[in-house]
Order: C-alpha cells, then sequence, then structure tokens
C-alpha cells in the first residue's frame, strides 16, 4: 500500500463518487478506479460496493476509513512538525536590550539558543526601555527584554522573570545600625524606611521606569530623596555604593553577583517587585523560529526569577 492509496481511498469516501473524487484529486476516473482495485487486491476485500447511481462502504471500508484517515492525519501531523523543523534551521532573530539587562541576559541565552538551534543567529541592539519600545512597534527588531509597564497599544509580551528592587547601602555606613530588620530566607526587610531621610542617594535618570518606582517609594515614605549622582546605568550606581558614597535601589541580579562593600535589603512594598517581559508586536503572527526563541528564552532566564 502507498500512502496515495489512503488518500484515493478516502477521497472516495468522502464524496460517496469516483467522478467527484478523481476531480478533486486532480487525476482521471480511470486511473482512480485501477488504484482501488488495486488496493482491494492486495487487502483481499472488497471496500466499496457500487453501482450505476451511488458507492458506498462494505463494512471492511469502513473499518479501512478509520485507519486510513487517522494514517492521513498523522501524516499531516508529521509533516507540519518537520516544516518546523526545516524553517529552525537559519534565520535571524533582531532582538534588544538595555546594556546593564543584557549583560545578564545573554550570556545565559545565546548558549542556550544555539544548543538547541544552531542556524539561529542573533541581533542584538543596546537601547533604553522606550527606545526598544518604538523599535519593535516600528520594525526595527523582532523582540526586546524590557521590566514592564508596555506604554504602546500594538505590542504584546511574555513573562520572562520577576525582579525584584533591592534597597543597597554601602556596609560601614552607620545607618544600618538604625534599620529595624525583619529577617528573611533573601535579604532582611527594613521595617522603617523613612530613618534613610536624610540620607544621600544616587538614581537612575528622572525618564527611567526604575527612577520613578524610587521616587514614589520615598514620597510614600514621607520624604523627597537627596539625590547627588544620577545614572542611566544600574551597575554604575552599584559600584559607587561599594565606594560608600550613597544609598540606591538596584536589580536582585546585581545583588546576586556578590560585590563587596554593600548590604542589601527589602522594602515591604509590592511595586519593588516588577514583571520582567520579552515585548513583539501584536499585528505579526509569530513564525516557529520566532516561537522557539521565546520558549528557549523563558526556560534559560528562568533562573533569574526572585520570589
Amino acid at each position: 500500500m502507498r500512502l496515495k492509496d489512503f488518500l484515493y481511498f478516502s477521497t472516495i469516501a468522502k464524496y460517496k463518487s469516483y467522478s467527484k473524487a478523481a476531480e478533486e484529486l486532480f487525476i482521471s476516473q480511470p486511473t482512480l478506479s485501477q488504484a482501488i482495485s488495486r488496493l482491494e487486491n492486495q487487502l483481499g476485500v472488497k471496500l466499496f460496493d457500487r453501482d450505476n447511481l451511488t458507492v458506498s462502504l462494505t463494512s471492511a471500508g469502513k473499518i479501512f476509513l478509520e485507519d486510513a484517515n487517522e494514517i492521513l492525519a498523522a501524516t499531516e501531523r508529521l509533516k507540519k512538525k518537520m516544516k518546523n523543523i526545516s524553517e529552525l534551521n537559519y534565520g535571524t532573530i533582531r532582538v534588544g536590550s538595555s546594556q546593564f539587562y543584557g549583560s545578564f541576559i545573554f550570556p545565559v541565552l545565546i548558549p542556550s539558543l544555539k544548543e538547541n538551534y544552531p542556524g539561529i543567529k542573533i541581533e542584538i541592539t543596546e537601547e533604553s526601555s522606550d527606545q526598544l519600545e518604538t523599535m519593535v512597534e516600528n520594525g526595527e527588531l523582532d523582540f526586546a527584554f524590557i521590566p514592564l509597564p508596555i506604554t504602546s497599544g500594538h505590542l504584546t509580551s511574555c513573562h520572562m522573570f520577576n525582579e525584584k528592587i533591592l534597597l543597597a547601602i554601602p556596609d560601614e555606613s552607620g545607618i544600618n545600625s538604625k534599620l529595624r530588620l525583619t529577617p528573611d530566607k533573601h535579604w532582611p526587610y527594613v521595617e522603617n524606611f523613612s530613618a534613610l531621610a536624610h540620607e544621600n542617594f544616587m538614581l537612575l535618570k528622572k525618564n527611567m521606569k526604575l527612577r520613578i518606582k524610587a521616587d514614589a517609594l520615598c514620597e510614600n515614605a514621607g520624604f523627597s530623596p537627596n539625590v547627588i549622582i544620577e545614572s542611566q546605568n544600574m551597575e554604575t550606581l552599584r559600584n559607587y555604593v561599594a565606594l560608600g558614597m550613597g544609598i540606591s535601589f538596584l536589580s536582585h541580579l546585581l545583588a546576586s553577583s556578590n560585590k563587596p562593600g554593600i548590604l542589601y535589603y527589602q522594602l515591604h512594598d509590592y511595586s519593588i517587585v516588577r514583571d520582567f517581559v520579552l515585548i513583539y508586536s501584536k499585528n505579526n503572527p509569530l513564525s516557529s523560529m520566532e516561537k522557539a526563541f521565546i520558549q528557549v528564552s523563558k526556560e534559560a532566564l528562568s533562573s533569574f526569577h526572585c520570589d
């Protein structure tokens, strides 16, 4: 039996007509009749009852039809899987991130991607979150890794990990002894954040998402922070904290690197945990390659998640 024998048989059963089946299959009716006769001879059973007006399945034909349709369906599924694999052999993903987050994400993501899909190439763009959103919306990038929220209504996102924003204080600062703390398995909680009202803060620039959160946290605690340094890069701020120059808010990703000279604390505020996502356009259907990229990203970056 050949695969097309199952297709010929199933099409006749569908239309209950040799002529209509032949037309659907783009073959002549005699060719179709010969193929079914050969199949019946191979099987040793009659599959169709046929007269001048109608074609109907025999009892053996009904049983054969069930398995024939299963074989044809399985064949289509296999074709789709192989097509997806072939589409993943070669291609380029244009993906963006800030310089800070990219330094954590891509060293983990790219080896995993190359291991699973060695033919996929990555083009990396480093920009601010706002600029990355614009580039994805305009079609200049396929994806971008950013923290929520998203400002554009034309974009959607896939959750990658939870990022926790921590209070970073020089370990030799006298303010550490004035903090009321609650122990935790990760970092202790500060119960009297307002005690820092007269300390020097070093924060990201005012147009950045984390700066907006930091200002709101201080306002909720009843003070306006005395900002002595502004930067576009959290790693720069981390280095200044380690030098004892002031206090900052930093990602837990930096706390995990164990740079000496800094003590990290948590605050009792829901806003210090934010979703870090992969954004892409709502308007363009995802290719198999792009779906694979999302899945590999989720798996590779799951280790960044913070409770």
